[in-house]
């Protein structure tokens, strides 16, 4: 007579104690989650490949795999479409990629639950990957030609999310197109008083416009960082007449500067002569 016991995730103390019994240090609670079986064979690999613990062990990639495919094919496909859309299980998109009702979605993400391969997040409202190995397998194992189109239709699908599209256009290889969305992202963020992070988000519109080998697109992402960087490139919510959130200009008449939209060809910003306020 045989017994199931059902073990829960190890205490991230207990993985550190097994991790310096391997002789290892790393950071395998935050890819395992505790889980038994997982935390162990990653160190035991780790340990036998001389600390790497970057590549993921056959062994255990076997086990992710036997636990996916017991869950049945129609969680598995939605597994395989929620790990590239991203983290976080979003059902309204992972459904729209899918081509199906987000109810047909839901039903296969609480089977998924059951079998402890998502979980819901701290909020309860979503999900995510019940930890980053069981996301690492199945990205890895699905065929490259598959996450690429669907990397393709979902920089489309979330193009009110340009920083979110700009990503997944990337992974799919349009540098044009993560280039654009990236530039989209960093106006947003400008119009958010976000300047650093819109200095980011161009920092990246550079860099894939250079691979995209689009002079024009890189100088208009160029000159977009520009003015960003600039000790002046502070932002006022844009009017319901406005062309975007770089086009409100500061009072000449107090600042001494005119200024152009973002999306101008024009050269930067010129000072004009400040007239002296009126006492």
């Amino acid at each position: 007579m045989s017994r199931v016991l059902e073990l829960g995730a190890l205490p991230a103390p207990a993985v550190a104690e097994l991790a310096r019994h391997f002789g290892l240090a790393g950071p395998v609670q935050e890819r395992t989650r505790g889980h038994t079986l997982f935390a162990v064979e990653s160190l035991r690999a780790a340990a036998e490949g001389g600390g790497d613990q970057a590549a993921v062990p056959a062994t255990l990639r076997d086990a992710v795999l036997g636990r996916v495919r017991r869950a049945g094919p129609e969680v598995e496909t939605l597994l395989r479409a929620a790990v590239v859309a991203g983290n976080v299980v979003d059902l309204e998109v992972v459904a729209a990629l899918l081509g199906q009702p987000v109810e047909a979605t839901a039903a296969l993400a609480e089977r998924a639950l059951a079998a402890r391969l998502l979980v819901e997040d701290e909020g309860g409202s979503g999900y995510g990957f019940a930890n980053d190995l069981v996301r690492e397998v199945l990205y890895q194992t699905s065929p490259r030609p598959t996450r690429v189109a669907r990397h393709r239709r979902l920089a489309g699908l979330l193009a009110d999310r340009p920083e979110a599209a700009a990503g997944h256009a990337a992974a799919a290889g349009d540098w044009a197109a993560a280039a654009t969305a990236w530039k989209a992202a960093a106006a947003r963020a400008a119009g958010s008083y976000a300047n650093r992070d819109a200095q980011r988000l161009l920092d990246q519109a550079v860099a894939a416009a250079e691979r995209a080998g689009d002079p024009s697109l890189e100088a208009g992402a160029r000159l977009d960082r520009g003015r960003v960087r600039s000790p002046l490139a502070t932002t006022r919510p844009p009017s319901p007449t406005s062309g975007g959130p770089w086009s409100w200009p500061p009072p000449a008449a107090r600042t001494g500067w005119r200024w152009r939209p973002l999306s101008s060809s024009a050269g930067p910003p010129t000072t004009a002569a400040a007239s002296t306020p009126r006492r």
